[in-house]
């Protein structure tokens, strides 16, 4: 069974926790996931992985780093459920810049672009690296409990 090939039931559903929560997820609109954890335990990957399998026409073009890169599918018609993943946010949203235009920008567009129903997944090392009115819009936090052993 290859990576893109999903365990199914009789039914035709996914089985296993991971796949019921990927069938959930790809029900939910205007979802901003935050994943949190330390250098190399996994946030970027999890976070594309779960895009993946949450949209299928997910690609690379899609994994952003500024508040910039992030306006250009957001602005360009994505379809409803599509996801972008806004990677080291820490450093595109960082809260210590907090008055600077981008984490302005970013914090109006999260709370206003919910009718676009598009989900979104952040990775950051430490919740409190992003700037406090996007934080607060976050629906859903996930944690790596360990980094990948050297």
């Amino acid at each position: 069974m290859s990576d893109k090939e999903e365990k199914k039931d009789e039914s035709g559903k996914n089985e296993g926790p991971v796949g019921n929560s990927v069938w959930l997820l790809q029900w939910i609109r205007n979802l901003i996931a935050l994943f949190i954890g330390d250098t190399g335990s996994g946030k970027s990957y999890s976070a594309i992985r779960l895009a993946e399998r949450v949209d299928p026409n997910f690609s690379v073009a899609r994994i952003v780093f500024t508040v910039k890169e992030f306006l250009d599918p957001v602005n360009s018609g994505l379809p409803k459920g599509s996801v972008i993943v806004f990677d080291d946010a820490g450093l595109g949203i960082n809260a210590r810049l907090w008055q600077e235009m981008s984490a302005r920008v970013f914090g109006m567009l999260t709370q206003g672009f919910r009718y676009k129903q598009i989900l979104t997944f952040i990775t950051v090392p430490d919740e409190t690296f992003i700037e406090r009115q996007s934080r607060k819009l976050v629906h859903i936090r996930l944690k790596a409990r360990t980094s990948r052993a050297s």
